[in-house]
């Protein structure tokens, strides 16, 4: 059996607590996003070299609902891994979501769908398809979504929050609820690619350290990210926030440029010779927080 390498997102390590630990909070008190925007950064490995990119943007989806996408690119790795999930417009609360992967070791998608308290998720393989149900709780938001939500929250020195998260389209293994917690920890100034911003540091607790870095205006951009195994950086945005333009100069800096690291390309690539055994899961440096390497369809 083929193994596939399946990415998944930002929060799901090694999930430390409990369901019953779960607290299903509403962490939204201002939605900072235009109708329409666009943000690029470059993806870092452990070892600072420049892996890939991500795209994120933020759509309007009919008069009610914002399509929020993640796309992410491994030129040299001939790689790729998107993510879509449509939220509610006030909320922010998952309505469906879509996710498809496509890389030298084959091909999966996951599709799951949030109807009353219930999300129903559909992966779908070349071997084979698996359907899962799991009870959401009345407040939850989907981990594809993170990113974008942790924008969301009350920007104040020494503010935290915890919340669901559900980790619905998490490869072939079943969704599953994950608390999550945040707490602002202070003000820092970033240098990226795009340029020196204030930002609000805002610490997150998922089973492993993470950080991430807001910028201080009401747009709340998120400029770095650090999820313990890469780094994001803002290259480029354009919308309604504290930047209006781009920056494309630079040593691996651009959307379209290839990993600067063809040794870290190589190891993604290859990383499912990790698995040694039906039914592994093992933990790799990772797009959006992890790569895991499975071979098997069926493993739970």
């Amino acid at each position: 059996m083929r193994t596939i390498i399946v990415a998944i997102a930002a929060v799901l390590l090694l999930a430390a607590c409990t369901e019953d630990n779960i607290k299903a909070t509403d962490i939204v008190t201002q939605i900072p996003w235009p109708d329409e925007e666009r943000a690029v950064y470059r993806v870092l490995d452990d070892d600072g070299e420049e892996v890939g990119t991500l795209e994120m943007t933020v759509d309007p989806e009919g008069d009610d609902a914002y399509l929020l996408r993640q796309h992410f690119t491994f030129p040299e790795a001939n790689f790729t891994n998107e993510a879509d999930v449509v939220v509610g417009r006030d909320d922010l609360q998952p309505r469906h979501t879509t996710y498809v992967i496509d890389g030298p070791d084959g091909a999966a998608s996951c599709i799951a769908d949030y109807v009353g308290s219930d999300v129903t998720v559909l992966n779908v393989r070349e071997d084979g398809e698996r359907t899962d149900t799991l009870d959401v709780p009345n407040v939850a938001y989907d981990s594809w979504t993170d990113l974008f939500i942790w924008r969301t929250i009350n920007f104040s020195q020494g503010f935290d929050i915890e919340y669901a998260d559900i980790v619905a389209c998490q490869a072939p293994a079943p969704p599953q609820r994950l608390a999550v917690k945040l707490e602002v920890t202070g003000g820092e100034t970033i240098e990226v690619p795009a340029g020196s911003f204030d930002t609000w540091l805002v610490e997150i607790d998922a089973g492993r350290d993470q950080k991430a870095w807001f910028t201080t205006d009401d747009a709340h951009i998120l400029v770095r990210y650090d999820n313990g195994d890469q780094i994001f950086e803002l290259i480029e945005y354009s919308g309604n926030g504290s930047l209006t333009c781009c920056v494309g100069v630079g040593l691996g800096i651009g959307v379209a440029l290839p990993p600067t690291s063809a040794r870290h390309s190589t190891n993604i690539t290859n990383a499912a010779k990790i698995a040694s055994t039906s039914q592994a899961m093992r933990t790799i440096p990772s797009l959006t927080g992890r790569l895991l390497a499975v071979d098997s369809y069926n493993g739970s």
